[in-house]
């Protein structure tokens, strides 16, 4: 091989390093997850494997690469970023949609478990007792008053209905504290009292009818 050769192949060999290090690092800059930036140095090798071809006579390359590798990394930085902060609001704009989907969905299933109240007073001539509780709309009870209408089936078609869209049992006290017949309450998002938002307590006696 001729040996003049070499230092022009060896000079092309670093300008093809250093475009595949700035795209490299470019693509992995454009992730939407900030770890991924600390591969940014990568485009400081490209940097400097441009100035090695420079000093080696690759001019025209050398200089392509060297003004890439200080123009793309910031824009695509910023891209990054753009990118990351976007993804984060979809995300939170997703979290709060299933939220006020939850949460329409326990009024809708308290309804249902009022109108199946309703429907076993109407039969037995009371409500079921505390002790009793909502599983009284899904099996007949063996304590306190035992209703004696009590439908084959029970009240409700699925037993999973005495837990609200967040998993918990929903709260039933009959006599209640604030309705002369019974309370119903879901205790929200987080299953504790009180809270604001997805976190509120989901009422009876303060639904909107």
């Amino acid at each position: 091989m001729d040996e003049t050769a070499r230092p022009q192949q060896t000079t092309s060999g670093a300008i093809k390093a250093g475009w595949a290090c700035l795209i490299l690092g470019l693509v992995l800059m454009l992730i939407p997850f900030p770890l991924f930036y600390i591969f940014g140095p990568l485009c400081g090798v490209a940097f400097i494997l441009a100035i090695v071809g420079l000093a080696k006579g690759q001019t025209g390359k050398g200089i392509i690469l060297l003004i890439s590798s200080l123009v793309l990394p910031p824009m695509c930085w910023f891209i990054g970023l753009a990118i990351l902060g976007s993804t984060l609001m979809s995300f939170g704009g997703t979290e709060g949609a299933r939220g006020k989907a939850r949460y329409g969905a326990a009024l809708a299933q308290m309804r249902i478990l009022e109108d199946a109240l309703k429907r076993y007073k109407l039969d037995n001539g009371v409500f079921p007792a505390t002790e009793q509780g909502l599983q009284a709309l899904v099996r007949k009870p063996s304590v306190g008053v035992i209703p004696r209408n009590w439908p084959e089936g029970g009240y409700l078609e699925k037993q999973e209905m005495l837990k609200d869209p967040w998993g918990n049992v929903y709260i039933y006290i009959a006599p209640g504290q604030h309705s002369p017949d019974y309370d119903l309450k879901s205790l929200g998002a987080d299953g504790r009292e009180g809270g604001e938002g997805d976190n509120a307590d989901i009422e009876s006696w303060r639904m909107p009818r």
